[in-house]
């Protein structure tokens, strides 16, 4: 496989790149400053450069992937370029703020990785395609942002859902939520940590993994999600660490290693080269490891028990169906192969060879213990096994999928009601309140209008008092009679 592409002169960036050769390779393993356990965005800010350095940087970068050329399915231009910006929103402290600042280039910004350290971060990613996961050290999974490093497996968005299994056979079900499970191969505790917070407060999970660095990864995941107290990292091989709990268990998951020794190194550059093979290769047909947890599983479970592992599609899992009905009979009963819908993005990331993707859709192998009375390991006479269709689980998880839209928008439109209610009530009371205010404002004016008028008023009637009085003084007191002429 070839990844072709041409390097931009990198004189224009000096100071900052003169240092660097851009024609050496850089392996994967050049010590950074970065530890890549703990997630870039999680870094304590202790850098700093100028806005201009960091735009030039950055177009350094876009200049380097827009010039990707892939040949095995690799990622392109689009996808690099949406990576950059997430690898620079990772590094910034605050990157909504600078962009007010954009044309002042003076402005010294903040960092969590020093300039050079995303430099060389980002020719691994272009150069020797390392994952952009192990760039940044994390991966958004669900609603969690898990870290990952090299030797750890990156949780991939279908084995989601495995948890959304759980989270429906627990409903309901108080034995199963508060019954101990378990996580075989956990990797970065992606299944343990999202069953551990479908649980809650109820039941214990134990996820085991035989890589020393996994169960480091895992142990800092489920300690940085405060579920220490819920969730135990035991490092060894499969069911070895669980021997005290045998027939104890009230689940079991697992996405263990289902791809063909041979067919490793046909998947893309930055599964194949970077990720562990110990979590990939399942062996010369892929069924060793899932051959082992179904045999093993059956002497775990307690009476009632579920399960649920992450297979290579439907060939696998239609074996493993015949395995469990011919080779376990009396271990397990209600077997489902359910579909993850995954098909199209793992056809479009080329996860498989081209010559595989027909069975590209990689179901889930899900199986209830329960057969009355019996104990799983148990042989019983009569067992059957009911093997739902690929079209039937198609339909029923449509369906409750629909049913769920259907409730949620049934309930988001009594909230709107509810809230449009609320408004106009509010707004009727603030009307209330607008005409009560009026009415006591127009009130004070005509009393104050009233008392400015008084005296104009009161004055014709002291006039005419005054006038009354006078004439009544007259009457009282006649005018005398003039004096008589003089002789």
């Amino acid at each position: 496989m070839r990844l072709g592409f041409s390097l931009p002169s990198l004189s224009k960036f000096s100071p900052i790149f003169s240092h660097y050769n851009p024609v050496q390779p850089i392996s994967s393993s050049s010590s950074t400053s970065l530890k890549t356990q703990t997630p870039l965005f999680l870094r304590p800010p202790t850098h700093s450069t100028t806005l201009s350095h960091l735009q030039k940087w950055q177009n350094w970068a876009k200049t380097l992937a827009s010039s990707v050329t892939s040949t095995d399915n690799g990622p392109d231009t689009t996808l690099l370029l949406r990576e950059l910006n997430w690898l620079i929103e990772d590094a910034l402290v605050n990157p909504k703020s600078i962009l007010p600042q954009l044309g002042n280039e003076d402005m010294v910004v903040t960092l969590r990785a020093e300039l050079k350290d995303l430099y060389v971060l980002w020719k691994q990613r272009i150069e020797e395609r390392r994952p952009f996961q192990y760039v940044v050290g994390c991966e958004h999974w669900r609603d969690l942002v898990l870290s990952v490093e090299e030797g750890v497996l990156i949780p991939r968005p279908e084995t989601e859902l495995v948890v959304d299994l759980v989270s429906d056979v627990v409903e309901g079900n108080e034995e199963l939520r508060d019954g101990l499970w378990a996580d075989l191969g956990t990797g970065s505790g992606a299944l343990a940590i999202g069953i551990g917070r479908v649980l809650r407060t109820c039941g214990r999970v134990v996820a085991t993994d035989l890589s020393p660095v996994a169960v480091e990864v895992a142990s800092y995941n489920v300690q940085r999600y405060n579920l220490q107290d819920k969730i135990e990292i035991k490092l060894g091989s499969w069911f070895e660490p669980l021997k005290d709990f045998e027939g104890e268990l009230a689940g079991l998951v697992s996405n263990p290693p289902y791809i063909p020794s041979e067919h490793i190194s046909g998947l893309q550059a930055e599964v194949a080269k970077h990720e562990p093979r110990l979590a990939l290769d399942g062996g010369a047909n892929g069924m060793d490891d899932l051959l082992h947890l179904c045999r093993g599983t059956a002497s775990m479970l307690k009476p009632g028990g579920f399960f649920a592992f992450e297979t290579n599609g439907e060939k696998q899992c239609k074996f493993l169906v015949d395995y469990m009905k011919n080779e376990l009979k009396g271990g397990f009963c209600d077997v489902d192969i359910v579909s993850d819908f995954a098909a199209a993005s793992i056809m479009k990331h080329s996860i498989l060879p081209s010559s595989h993707w027909e069975s590209c859709y990689r179901p889930f192998l899900a199986a209830n213990g329960e057969f009355g009375h019996c104990h799983p390991h148990q042989q019983a006479i009569g067992i059957t096994m009911t093997v739902a269709s690929f079209t039937e689980a198609y339909l029923r998880l449509l369906m409750k999928q629909l049913t769920r839209i259907l409730v949620l928008t049934s309930r988001g439109r009594s909230k709107r009601r509810k809230r449009e209610r609320e408004r106009e009530r509010k707004r009727e009371r603030e009307r209330e309140r607008g005409r009560r205010r009026l009415r006591s404002v127009a009130d004070r004016r005509a009393s104050a209008s009233v008392a400015s008028a008084m005296p104009l008023l009161a004055m014709p009637l002291l006039v005419a008092s005054a006038i009354a009085d006078r004439r009544l003084c007259h009457r009282r007191s006649p005018r005398p009679p003039p004096p008589p002429p003089a002789h």
